[in-house]
């Protein structure tokens, strides 16, 4: 039978999975080999009707997240160092070889540069043509954590590996660095009030005034682990805004202070990735893939489970976008949810893990996401 004959529609079987004909189709669409760009790509979705996608073999794996400007161009970083800038449809605009790999975000800077930090303690603002617009160096120190923004300050934030926060200019000079007590492997946020934070190894919340580096507050939340802590902002509309930092399998929020407001726990599991969307909802993945979303005032509003739940012992990549919320992990799936009910809306499997966090396109219609197979993928 042919994948594009029109509006197939597939009938969803008990537990939500889709067969066609004798084959479970997430198990169907692992035999299929030697799929190009162009190929629709059948996948199932809750509601019984085919996602469809298209793939491309990027050349090497990436541990960095997507990033996709308002023109709907993606980028990312591959682990040979190569910075990759692609098309909607998936053609290679342009790629650019750096002297190391980038292993933490690559964001976008007031939609006209693209910032990422390397294993060589580099950090690069490139234009839309892959030109190097300016170059920091920390002095070879990596540079893991991602990079982050505040655009009323015109200031990029970053963390290297030995616990140095920095800050720059937007034309790349030093505002100022401050050394805190650990390594940091998250990225740091910042709050509505300007404040830079970021959480170290060891547990500890830092707040920097973003201006002149002046450290506001510490919290210890006593909890040293091998990566650092999931950490997110959440904003409660005119209300102040909430540091919501993970130490295991509790969540605590900070106030604007840093003082506790609430600890909530949640089971015996530890959390791996935390995510808000505009209403203060709190998305959480934990390390037996399990996700919560948590109300601002600290009640569970539902939870999914994956399928393989020791898939998500190490890691999960995620995406809140236009009411969904996307994850996945070691099983190489990636699921798409409905944010507000918590009903799967479609399962995607991948050829391997899932390491680097999806993208979506301007309009929201696009879901990109890479995996360790070393292909793109497109989910449409």
């Amino acid at each position: 039978m042919s994948w594009n004959e029109g509006n197939l529609r597939l009938d969803a079987a008990e537990g939500g999975r889709v067969y066609v004909g004798d084959y479970d189709i997430l198990d169907l669409a692992r035999r299929i080999d030697d799929l190009n760009a162009t190929l629709d790509f059948p996948q199932a979705s809750q509601d019984g009707w085919l996602q469809r996608s298209w793939r491309i073999n990027l050349g090497d794996r990436t541990y960095s997240n997507l990033v996709v400007d308002a023109d709907g161009v993606l980028y990312l970083a591959l682990l040979d160092g190569s910075v990759l800038a692609l098309s909607a449809i998936g053609h290679v605009r342009w790629r650019l070889r750096l002297e190391s790999p980038s292993y933490g975000a690559v964001v976008m800077m007031d939609n006209k540069n693209l910032l990422l930090g390397t294993d060589s303690g580099r950090v690069y603002a490139l234009d839309h043509a892959g030109h190097v617009n300016w170059m920091f160096d920390t002095g070879g120190v990596p540079v893991r954590s991602g990079i982050v923004i505040n655009t009323a300050q015109d200031t990029v934030f970053f963390n290297s590996e030995i616990g140095t926060v920095y800050a720059l200019h937007v034309n790349g000079t030093e505002r100022w660095r401050s050394n805190i007590t650990g390594p940091v492997y998250h990225s740091g946020v910042v709050a509505p009030d300007g404040r830079y934070i970021v959480v170290d190894r060891s547990g500890t919340v830092h707040a920097f005034e973003g201006a002149n580096g002046t450290r506001a507050w510490t919290y210890d939340t006593n909890l040293s682990t091998i990566y650092t802590p999931p950490m997110t902002i959440s904003t409660r509309g005119s209300d102040a805004y909430r540091v919501v930092v993970s130490a295991a399998a509790e969540l605590l929020e900070l106030r604007p202070n840093g003082t506790l407001h609430m600890a909530h726990t949640y089971g015996n599991a530890n959390f791996h990735s935390l995510n808000t969307n505009p209403e203060g909802q709190i998305f959480v993945v934990t390390d037996n893939g399990e996700v919560l979303s948590i109300h601002p005032a600290g009640n569970v509003h539902w939870n999914f489970s994956a399928e393989s739940r020791s898939a998500y012992a190490n890691y999960a990549a995620t995406l809140w976008d236009s009411g969904t919320f996307y994850f996945g992990g070691g099983d190489g799936l990636l699921y798409a949810i409905n944010a507000t009910t918590g009903q799967l809306r479609y399962i995607f499997p991948t050829g391997d893990q899932l390491f680097s966090h999806p993208a979506a396109s301007p309009m929201g219609d696009v879901v990109y996401v890479a995996s360790w197979d070393g292909y793109l993928y497109a989910i449409y």
